[in-house]
């Protein structure tokens, strides 16, 4: 649901090569690289740190680092360009 909410809001109907080739400032903050997926959890992380939002409070550490680690992978893997290497 975060994800959705993020790419919804963000996109604008623009790439991630649009970003790359007109030097966005999200292209710019991710290096050219999977532009719209790491504004997509730079945003998701802003809003977890608000108390209401945050479903991984009551987790373990380990259990926090572990699905932070799985959300990162699932959202980079929406990169097209990264579904052929």
């Amino acid at each position: 649901m975060v994800e959705i909410h993020c790419v919804a809001n963000e996109c604008a109907g623009q790439n991630n090569a649009y970003h790359a080739n007109t030097g966005s400032s999200q292209a710019e903050r991710s290096h050219d690289l999977s532009v719209l997926e790491f504004n997509s959890l730079t945003i998701m992380v802003d809003l977890l740190k608000q108390k209401d939002l945050n479903f991984m409070a009551g987790f373990s550490k380990k259990k926090r680092i572990t699905l932070r680690k799985a959300i990162i992978e699932l959202v980079l893997s929406t990169d097209f360009s990264r579904h052929f290497e």
